[in-house]
Formats: C-alpha cells, sequence, structure tokens
C-alpha cells in the first residue's frame, strides 16, 4: 500500500509535530502482528511529521511511538507525487562489507550534519501493507528486498533509531596519524 504525501488525513495534519532529540529516543519494544486504525494513524503521522521537516525518513521512536516501524519517501519513482512506504518489524544483514562514509542529517538532531560510516549494500526484511484488490482487506505481507546506496543508508539510519541509536552515536571519527 502507498502512502502519498497529499492524501494525509486532516485529522493528523491537526496534530502537534513533536520529534524526540536524539538523547531522549527510547528503543522500539513493541512489534507490530495485526494492522489496525492505530497503527495506520501512526504511520500518517510519521509521514506528516518527515514532510513536514523535508525529511527522507522517520521513525515511530523519534515521534515517542514504541513501534518497530519507520517510513522512507521514495520520491524518485515520481518527484511531483511523492510516496512513503512503511517498514514493519524491519530487520536486514550485509549482501558484502563494502562501506562509505557520508554526511547524514537528522531531525532528531536538528542543525547538525555528521560523518557516519554505514554499508553500502544490504538485503532489508520488513513486513508492509497490502491491499486485496478483491475483498480491500489490509494485510502484513514480508518482503525481501536488495537495498544500496542512499536507500540502504536511510533504511539502516531509521533501523538504527528503533534501537535508539543515533548519529551522534555512529560519528565517524578518523584515525589522526601521528606521523
Amino acid at each position: 500500500m502507498i502512502f502519498y504525501t497529499k492524501n494525509i488525513p486532516d485529522h493528523i495534519q491537526q496534530q502537534p509535530l513533536e520529534i524526540v532529540l536524539a538523547e531522549d529516543i527510547k528503543p522500539a519494544t513493541e512489534s507490530i502482528k495485526t494492522i489496525s486504525d492505530d497503527l495506520i494513524n501512526d504511520i500518517w503521522k510519521l509521514i506528516y511529521i518527515g514532510s513536514r521537516h523535508n525529511g527522507m525518513g522517520f521513525s515511530a521512536t523519534q515521534a515517542g511511538i514504541q513501534k518497530r516501524l519507520f517510513v522512507i519517501e521514495d520520491n524518485i519513482t515520481d518527484p511531483w507525487n511523492p510516496f512513503w512506504i512503511p517498514y514493519i518489524n524491519p530487520s536486514f544483514y550485509l549482501l558484502n562489507k563494502d562501506e562509505d562514509i557520508l554526511l547524514e542529517g537528522c531531525l532528531s538532531v536538528p542543525g547538525e550534519e555528521i560523518l557516519v560510516k554505514r554499508y553500502k549494500n544490504i538485503v532489508a526484511q520488513y513486513h508492509t501493507i497490502v491491499k486485496s484488490y478483491s475483498t480491500g482487506q489490509l494485510s502484513l505481507q514480508h518482503k525481501t528486498e536488495r537495498m544500496s546506496g542512499i536507500k540502504s543508508r536511510c533504511y539502516t539510519h531509521e533501523k538504527d533509531h528503533l534501537l535508539a541509536v543515533s548519529i551522534l552515536d555512529k560519528r565517524f571519527l578518523p584515525s589522526v596519524n601521528p606521523d
């Protein structure tokens, strides 16, 4: 199921925009097993906060929600009509050990960009929401997806938040050569 930014419900847009600062983020404790109205509202809330602050992604723990959930914006497929994908109960494993070091920003660390080392290529495993065309019923569907580049970086960044890890914790400090 695709969540378009333009379709954020009015009742979500009337809620306060609260972002938990990095040092106050708590780990996600709740695995998601079923789809509920609360889950759909949580997804919309994450999309609303992320989109209002020009984020690429936003994690439930950044909104004070202790669910294993984050959203990432896809503005590549159709830049004029961006949509968000929910990643439910996410995990990943490495395709290889290739890494890169890039500047990252974070809505929970306002105004800072920090060098962070991350793996370039992962295999993401998560659930997403699908809608049956015949019944209209929503269900969780397990997905496995290879990710690389910025998508891999964004996925692992948001996954870190579910563990209460921020870019401040992942800051890359190059070793100084004593010569």
